[in-house]
């Protein structure tokens, strides 16, 4: 259906546009655009023919841009300032790491005598708008439109890849794509306020589906992995007869359970792991009251650990959730989850770790193994001497010493 505007310019309804761009536009950054500086950006997109070899000038009058971009009570001062900011706007394409061009969106804009708008997009645009044939990402208007900024650009990420099932996504690359600056820095905090919220309006408004798991990259989360599919699609032979259409909506509860369910896994996924992140904090600062703590020295030796081992599940077992302290005499003290990983690390690795501390240069004149089972009280109470709380497994050079035990009769943390 088309839709008549007042100078007699005809544009396509949002029911039947479709925006398509090449995928490097996809992973552009857009220049923090607000929601309607991006939903114009997109119809006008969507006004892009198939046959276009060059940019049209668009023209619209005021009250009809305003329908369209489902802007009802709005005026025309308000429209002014949208438009008056688009012309300042930017994309940005990266070329490789650190390195990125910068086009303005459009080559022109101009407003006759209040009612009548013409806009043309910037020509260094048209090997991403124009002629595609391949290496494009295609979705429907209508649908990008109900979808909030952070969303919107996720879902393009997911229909890009839709054919292959899903892809991995580097956080840090994410979070430049997204233009988040110095929010989020945690991933808890992305998880919570940016990609849960992100897929399940995703599952519930698009064409598609999706859900995503962080990876772990040495200590920290660095990778999410994405799964993208189709979202089931209605039998419309099946909804003609009654018992079809009781069928179909039993499917569909089925499936919305389904979502539902997967999705309050995942939460409670992610609330277990800070649950834990924050225990393990709390018996890092716990030790912090006697000894020093040293985390930057030991991410650069759990970096030599992690290549020596070849990313081999010995790392992610034993060596993600570990942490140096050193003492007023240089004794490394490794911290680990419980007393079971301080044997294991005792008798397995004691060696390697040894190895790996003397290769990034650090000054110690032993290696202690102690579990995190400690409470603040016994730390103060033996705060006046050499010893340690928890179980503490000696080696290098008081290997022969009995090991010091404080037992406050309180459960085991286990953090894996």
């Amino acid at each position: 259906m088309d839709v008549g505007l007042k100078d007699n310019t005809v544009v396509k309804d949002n029911n039947s546009s479709v925006v398509v761009m090449d995928n490097k536009m996809v992973r552009a950054k857009y220049g923090k655009l607000s929601d309607v500086e991006a939903r114009f950006i997109f119809f006008l997109i969507s006004q892009i023919k198939y046959t276009d070899t060059e940019f049209r000038t668009f023209r619209f009058s005021v009250g009809s841009l305003l329908k369209e971009l489902n802007m009802p009570g709005k005026n025309y001062t308000y429209l002014f300032g949208v438009l008056d900011g688009m012309v300042k706007r930017t994309i940005a394409f990266p070329d490789g790491e650190k390195s990125f061009t910068i086009f303005p969106w459009f080559s022109m804009l101009s407003v006759k005598k209040g009612e009548l708008i013409e806009i043309c997009f910037n020509d260094k645009l048209k090997p991403y708008l124009l002629e595609l044939r391949k290496n494009f990402t295609k979705a429907e208007l209508n649908l990008i439109f109900h979808m909030k900024n952070h969303t919107r650009r996720i879902y393009l990420m997911c229909k890009q890849c839709l054919n292959m099932g899903g892809f991995d996504k580097d956080i840090n690359a994410l979070r430049t794509e997204l233009e988040l600056g110095n929010i989020y820095k945690q991933y808890k905090y992305l998880a919570r306020d940016v990609l849960i919220p992100a897929r399940d309006e995703i599952n519930k408004l698009a064409d598609l589906r999706c859900s995503f798991k962080p990876v772990r990259v040495g200590r920290a989360y660095s990778l999410l992995n994405f799964k993208v599919w189709p979202a089931p699609a209605s039998n419309k032979a099946v909804e003609k007869s009654t018992v079809g259409k009781n069928t179909s909506a039993k499917n569909k509860q089925i499936a919305e359970n389904n979502r539902k369910a997967e999705a309050e896994r995942q939460e409670q996924s992610a609330k277990k792991m800070e649950d834990l992140e924050r225990i393990w904090e709390e018996k890092c600062k716990a030790l912090e009251t006697k000894l020093i703590r040293k985390s930057d020295v030991w991410d650069r030796c759990l970096n030599t650990i992690d290549e020596a081992l070849r990313g081999s599940v010995t790392f992610e077992t034993w060596f993600v959730h570990t942490e140096l302290f050193l003492d007023n005499h240089n004794t490394a003290y490794i911290l680990l989850p419980n007393a079971f990983a301080a044997d294991v690390m005792r008798c397995n690795y004691l060696g390697f770790i040894t190895e790996v501390l003397t290769k990034n240069k650090v000054s110690f004149a032993g290696v202690k193994m102690v579990s995190s089972d400690i409470k603040n009280q016994i730390v103060e109470a033996v705060a006046a001497s050499d010893g340690l709380t928890g179980e503490v497994a000696v080696a290098g050079e008081d290997s022969d010493q009995e090991p010091t035990v404080f037992d406050d009769g309180s459960e085991q943390t286990t953090l894996f």
